[in-house]
């Protein structure tokens, strides 16, 4: 049985509408519909697609690995090419629900973000060694980000951050909200080459970051940092212990 077809069988047997399973998962609705018709070329890249499917699986309490399973075999690595999925999207391309078409990421080199999140994170180590003297292990600097922690104390004391200066994050161009499940080093910056978030999130952190046009981000750990776009939920933008580094602009 093809992927698309397990999810609308197993939504079904629930009774449950595509309208409740999109408010369950903070998906569109017309991103269920695309997945249901296996209507690839209606969607995003194929890593969005996997963790689209994984927020489904666990919004019908059903299997992950077999609906998975079933997506490699209906869509294989080698099928959605990234000048394919260019190619097919380019007119239509509309990640951001609320802000308008939005290209995709240029094309990299594959060896370049790791090396260029490698670089970074050394560079910004060291500068945060040497700026944390005195200061706890969590402490981040004052920027336009709004952070949470856990309800779990630490033995760490974080200062509070600065306050947003827009009560209403999606009335700017660009709203990102980093959930950790684990610890991993965040660089961020806006489309003036400002730095947004520089620092740790610990299990339990989350973080909003916000710009009139575009964000560049970089996760050391894409595994345990879950990204909501726009209040578009994109989960892990990668596996376990692999750096990632996306920009997310406004046309």
């Amino acid at each position: 049985m093809a992927v698309g077809a397990r999810i609308q069988q197993l939504r079904e047997a629930q009774n449950l509408t595509i309208e409740e399973v999109a408010a369950s998962t903070r998906l569109r609705k017309d991103v269920i519909i695309s997945i249901e018709a296996e209507n690839w070329k209606k969607l995003d890249l194929r890593v969005f697609i996997r963790n689209q499917i994984r927020l489904i699986a666990n919004a019908l309490n059903a299997n992950e690995t077999e609906l998975l399973e079933l997506f490699d075999v209906d869509l294989p690595d080698d099928s959605m090419a990234y000048e394919n999925v260019v190619k097919a999207k380019q007119p239509e391309l509309n990640i951001f629900d609320k802000q308008g078409k939005s290209a995709l990421p240029n094309k990299r080199n594959p060896k370049i973000p790791y090396l260029i999140a490698g670089l970074v994170a050394v560079v910004a180590v060291a500068v945060f060694v040497v700026m944390s003297a005195g200061k706890t292990d969590n402490a981040i600097p004052e920027t336009d980000v709004t952070i949470s922690q856990s309800a779990t104390p630490t033995d760490s004391t974080t200062p509070g951050p600065s306050e947003s200066t827009d009560s209403n994050p999606n009335s700017l161009g660009v709203s990102l909200v980093l959930q950790a499940s684990g610890r991993s080093w965040i660089t961020a910056s806006g489309s003036a080459g400002n730095s947004l978030f520089s620092s740790f999130l610990n299990a339990g952190d989350t973080i909003t970051l916000t710009d009139s046009t575009s964000i560049s981000l970089v996760i050391g750990d894409s595994g345990v940092v879950n990204v909501v776009v726009n209040d578009e939920n994109l989960g892990f933008l990668g596996g376990l212990g692999s750096p990632v580094e996306i920009t997310f602009p406004v046309q």
